[in-house]
């Protein structure tokens, strides 16, 4: 657990134990990581502490969209759900551009692969084709986009991709199995 002083790495700690419950069928306690996530995020001065080059205090209600979109999919309420991530899309984009980005797990990645789980290929379609307007190349938008485009049965258009999903990764150890863990069978309770 992070010292008391160290506010971010809290809630950040918080926000993390909650995906990762949501994502292992454990939502009782997916639900009190997301109380203890707002009772951490309280604690964030509102000026003066940064994360990825802006206030942090600015950055946590996209932590807590995904936290609460991943909880609630995963629990059976997927429109819910995907509300909260597309929400986290949408407060994602409203910030301010930075590299290193201020939060680092792209909000699409996991709306894209929760809506491909939910059957919804075209839409997912169009959150990696935005992704990768603003991330070209981008190996997990790549992997989503293929995997949607076969969701289609556009069987060609997924081999171009696939082609350049396997360059985007081609010095790495391992294969990722979706755009977002909390959508591939590593996240399945069943």
């Amino acid at each position: 657990t992070p010292p008391e002083w160290a506010v971010i790495g809290r809630a950040i700690q918080h926000y993390a134990r909650g995906v990762a419950f949501a994502n292992t069928g454990r939502d009782q306690e997916a639900r009190e990581e997301l109380v203890l996530f707002d009772e951490a995020v309280k604690n964030i001065p509102v000026e003066g502490w940064m994360l990825g080059g802006q206030p942090a205090a600015e950055i946590m209600p996209l932590a807590r969209f995904v936290l609460v979109g991943e909880i609630e999919f995963k629990a059976g309420n997927r429109k819910k759900g995907l509300d909260a991530l597309a929400e986290a899309v949408a407060f994602e984009h409203k910030l301010v551009y930075a590299e290193p980005a201020p939060w680092m797990m792209p909000a699409r990645h996991a709306y894209g692969a929760l809506l491909i789980v939910d059957g919804q290929y075209q839409e997912a379609e169009k959150v990696y084709l935005q992704d990768l307007e603003v991330f070209p190349a981008n190996g997990w938008a790549l992997l989503g986009l293929r995997e949607a485009l076969i969701g289609q049965e556009r069987f060609e258009e997924a081999a171009i991709t696939d082609k350049a999903f396997k360059l985007a990764w081609k010095s790495a150890d391992v294969m990722p199995p979706a755009s977002c863990y909390c959508g591939s069978a590593v996240a399945s309770t069943e």
